[in-house]
């Protein structure tokens, strides 16, 4: 519809003229036609559904086209132009839209409808906004979509229209949160049509829902990223490819899922080599800022480079850049445990982070993630999820203090000694191991551990003591010595 057509059109009354026409006193054609025009109407304009809503009882009139009889709606035409007037409806009004068509039975319709012969694209596409809108709806609409059904619309033998395959591809994009649908998704042959969606250049819509798809089946799922990675080995590179092609740019909405799907990807051990061949680190480091800067830091988090790898992204300043997003609240953690990474071992870029300021920024930042936990909190791996934020921040505070070793290190990594204390005391397995490294290098400056850990005297002296023979024993030795001497 021509730019400002909708608002002149809506303005003049025809929403509630043409709802008025879904009655029964039209005839079925008058009817059909009524339907496709209001969900023309109604597409991405917020006022025009508010009327239909609010002042023409859009939702029931709307309602009665999808309920079947015999197995089949009354037409099939205006069933599908309801069901697109409907997605239009609660796309642009959000929850309480449809929490009153939820209310009415909708989901029940629908499941019935999606038993019948009409389209089911525009089914999708409203099924996909109740879940963007209801995520408590997610499981009941999980169990009613006809997965094989889904997948198929975006294989390349289906001549579908791109709102058809747009609808399909974001409701699996919605379903893919869902562990069970997940593997679902991909028996069905999801992966190889998405891809190839991502990788065409044709429409940006299509381009960007799919990279959505392909993330959250990857994401909180260690068995989707092996199955994955199976089926289609070169994956790695050909995101790598897409996320560094300069001459056909992506949407900045769509970089930000790929690095996410490439972060992803690098969590597994069997595919992260992959990635680290493909040019995903590279990639990754020219988005370390913006919106995707959160996803590319996760990558680098998930890749912990060393040696050449590492090189690598030194030489091209990932490090200043994620010191500057140590003051970004939403990205800093997953900053942090880049930091963590790249500093491990590497004396060159811990003295290089120390330099540009980052323990004052770190020690503020570990008081901060460890107050958000509750007092009795376990922490238990050093790993990759989110609430591992904790161990991030300790993690790069201890190898730059432990590495570049100067009393102004330490002295700046100061404030954070009580922090370190509640996770040394705290934690399980690598956690408690790491605080002890990071308090037996705070140790070698005793005035600023003293006063620090007296709080936490008795637990650290019981942590210390059971620590056996190996690299960590000097380390505890060392803390216990500040513990007990006065």
């Amino acid at each position: 519809m021509a730019g400002g057509a909708q608002e002149a059109i809506g303005a003049n009354g025809a929403v509630e003229a043409l709802c008025g026409c879904l009655e029964d006193d039209h005839s079925l054609a008058v009817r059909e036609r009524a339907a496709g025009a209001l969900a023309n109407l109604l597409s991405g304009h917020g006022e025009n559904c508010r009327k239909a809503v609010y002042r023409a009882m859009a939702i029931p009139r709307l309602m009665r086209f999808l309920e079947t009889s015999d197995g089949e709606p009354a037409s099939l035409l205006a069933a599908e132009n309801a069901a697109a007037a409907l997605a239009n409806i609660v796309a642009a009004t959000g929850p309480m839209a449809a929490q009153s068509a939820l209310d009415a039975g909708l989901l029940q319709v629908l499941s019935k409808l999606l038993q019948s012969s009409a389209t089911s694209c525009q089914v999708f596409g409203l099924l996909a906004n109740l879940c963007w809108h209801m995520p408590e709806t997610g499981e009941e609409i999980y169990h009613m979509t006809p997965i094989q059904k889904v997948v198929d619309v975006l294989k390349p033998s289906e001549e579908q229209p791109p709102r058809g395959r747009l609808a399909a591809l974001a409701l699996a994009a919605n379903l893919a949160v869902r562990s069970p649908a997940k593997s679902r998704l991909l028996r069905a042959g999801l992966l190889k049509p998405m891809v190839a969606v991502i990788e065409s250049f044709t429409d940006a819509a299509l381009r960007e829902q799919a990279s959505v798809g392909l993330a959250n089946i990857l994401e909180d799922s260690p068995e989707s990223v092996a199955k994955v990675f199976l089926e289609i080995p070169d994956l790695p590179r050909r995101l790598a490819f897409l996320l560094t092609n300069k001459k056909q740019p992506l949407e900045t909405s769509t970089r930000k899922h790929l690095s996410r799907a490439i972060a992803l990807l690098a969590s597994r051990e069997a595919s992260r080599v992959s990635v680290k061949e493909s040019g995903a680190p590279e990639a990754l480091l020219g988005m370390a800022e913006g919106n995707a800067a959160k996803e590319a830091c996760r990558g680098l988090l998930n890749l912990a480079p060393v040696a050449k790898d590492r090189d690598k992204l030194l030489k091209k300043g990932i490090l200043p850049k994620l010191v500057t997003l140590l003051r970004a609240a939403d990205v800093r953690d997953v900053a942090a445990g880049a930091l963590a990474n790249l500093t491990a071992g590497s004396k060159s870029a811990a003295t290089e982070v120390a330099r540009l300021g980052a323990l004052s920024l770190l020690a503020v930042q570990l008081k901060e993630v460890c107050a958000l936990r509750e007092e009795d909190a376990r922490y238990e791996v050093l790993g990759s999820a989110e609430n591992d934020a904790p161990v991030w921040v300790l993690g790069a505070i201890a190898h730059i203090v432990d590495l570049v070793d100067t009393p102004g290190v330490r002295r700046d990594a100061g404030p954070a000694v009580p922090f370190m204390c509640q996770l040394t005391c705290q934690g399980e397995g690598s956690v408690k191991d790491l605080g002890i490294f990071a308090l037996g290098a705070m140790a070698k400056s005793p005035e600023l551990l003293r006063a620090a850990v007296m709080p936490f005297a008795a637990a650290l002296r019981e942590v210390c003591a059971a620590v056996p023979a190996g690299p960590l024993l000097d380390r505890a030795k060392l803390v216990q010595t500040c513990v007990t001497s006065r």
